[in-house]
């Protein structure tokens, strides 16, 4: 979704103009019309969700993990010997490398290098959906205030107003739900409670 995303949004911004434009900028963006823009604007956002959402399923991917892992640690003592506890040094020998341009492995954390990929693509994202926003803007500003011209940029400011606030909810409910909301903080493990259902 992300690539299809950005892929329609180049493709997109490609299409609105001529080939004798070689260099892009922010005038020739301002210059076009401004259903145009809040196109670009509308494709932008998506960009931003979809990278959003993968930051998210990061984010959730690593906890399990970690709450797994936790398991592992309390419970493989006593029923596989310390397996997970043991892992090669990785400062022992030449055998690994942390620098990049080497092919030697290296103990780096995958979901780590994952989330901050995602984060930067996110961060990106959003900063095209709020150029386009604020370009929207200023053009409106720019052009005679019509009673249509105003309406028509009312509307418009109120979809990326409406679709910011669906992201915010978004992002706000996204917990799972088998966490209480009134446990205490200083506990480190809860489970969760089972209501019985009475026929």
């Amino acid at each position: 979704f992300i690539l299809a995303s950005f892929t329609c949004h180049f493709s997109l911004l490609q299409s609105f103009f001529h080939e004798e434009v070689k260099w892009l900028s922010i005038k020739n963006i301002i210059e076009l019309p401004g259903l145009s823009i809040f196109s670009l604007a509308i494709t932008a956002f998506f960009c931003f969700f979809f990278s959003l959402a993968w930051t998210l399923v990061n984010k959730g991917s690593k906890f399990w993990q970690e709450n797994w892992e936790a398991h592992i640690n309390i419970l493989e003592d006593n029923v596989t010997g310390k397996i997970y506890k043991t892992f090669l040094n990785t400062d022992y020998n030449d055998k690994f490398n942390k620098y990049p341009f080497c092919y030697k492995p290296y103990a780096y954390s995958v979901t780590k290098i994952t989330t901050i990929t995602s984060i930067v693509v996110t961060i990106a994202s959003l900063l095209l959906f709020l150029s386009y926003s604020i370009l929207l803007f200023i053009k409106g500003l720019k052009i005679s205030f019509s009673f249509s011209c105003i309406l028509t940029y009312v509307v418009a400011s109120s979809i990326l107003i409406v679709i910011a606030i669906g992201a915010f909810i978004f992002v706000k409910n996204s917990k799972g739900s088998n966490f209480n909301k009134q446990e205490k903080k200083e506990k480190r493990w809860y489970q969760k409670t089972t209501e019985k259902i009475i026929n």
